[in-house]
């Protein structure tokens, strides 16, 4: 992978200098090879021709937003009991029903909650909003979030009072409900075609680019404490030695992540 040189003009000892650079430029072409791996797999090298022409920088920023994206949904997910695949498709079908990704979350997140209230208070708002829907205890007892949320729109699909069932909806989901809630008036065989064709992110790949991302964002906080050492280092005006270890622990830092 072609990688730009790292340049850098100091009154350091080069000696102390090139070491602690070529460990940390060492560090960057391993994690952006590592990430163009990645890529390579989920775009059948497509991705991967593309990563040859960014410059490492340019990889790496590209790669720390998709570990991010992946973090976020592995973190949703666990947040609201329903698989990656499921929340992935839940996306895509709110998305073309004009909501967003922050707003499923929050309506899935509050009915999580409201299927716990179902559960252990038989006269609560909850309960009664499944009421107003013409949902019964049964139809909805020990279902995950995403599965109830298909039963929840087939019955404000068939609601003669649209209205009323917006109003249940958004006692069981919270203010969300009210974007959410064009798609969940086209019933759940819609939501689930929609939901079925979108594109994913296999749960295991997801899993590994989270632990990544989360691998990088230690290395994050360990550069800036030894960046501190640095600079410490030129304000004091310490010797060689304290500054030439202080990139020696970032480029460690750097292998090890990696």
């Amino acid at each position: 992978m072609a990688t730009e040189s790292l340049e850098f003009k100091s009154s350091l000892d080069s000696s102390a200098f090139a070491r602690g650079l070529r460990q940390m430029e060492q560090g960057a072409n391993k994690a952006g090879d590592k990430i163009a791996s990645s890529f390579a797999d989920m775009a059948k090298g497509g991705v991967a021709s593309l990563a040859a022409a960014f410059s490492i920088g340019a990889i790496v920023s590209f790669g720390k937003s998709v570990m991010d994206f992946a973090g976020d949904l592995q973190d949703s997910s666990d947040a609201m009991g329903i698989t990656t695949d499921a929340l992935q498709g839940l996306n895509a079908v709110f998305l073309a029903g004009g909501s967003d990704a922050e707003t499923t979350k929050k309506g899935i997140i509050t009915l999580t909650r409201s299927l716990v209230d179902i559960a252990t208070v038989a006269d609560g708002p909850a309960r009664k909003a499944l009421d107003a829907l013409g949902i019964s205890f049964a139809d909805i007892a020990g279902l995950t979030a995403d599965q109830a949320l298909y039963v929840v729109s087939d019955a404000m699909m068939g609601a003669t009072d649209k209205g009323a069932a917006l109003d249940a909806a958004m006692t069981l989901l919270g203010k969300s409900a009210s974007k959410m809630a064009p798609a969940l008036y086209g019933g759940a065989a819609a939501m689930k075609a929609i939901a079925d064709a979108a594109p994913k992110i296999p749960d295991a790949d997801i899993k590994a680019i989270a632990d990544a991302g989360d691998a990088l964002d230690g290395l994050g906080i360990s550069a800036k404490v030894y960046g501190s050492e640095l600079i410490n280092a030129f304000a004091a005006g310490k010797g060689v030695k304290e500054e030439g270890d202080a990139w020696d622990s970032i480029g460690d830092d750097i292998m090890n992540a990696t």
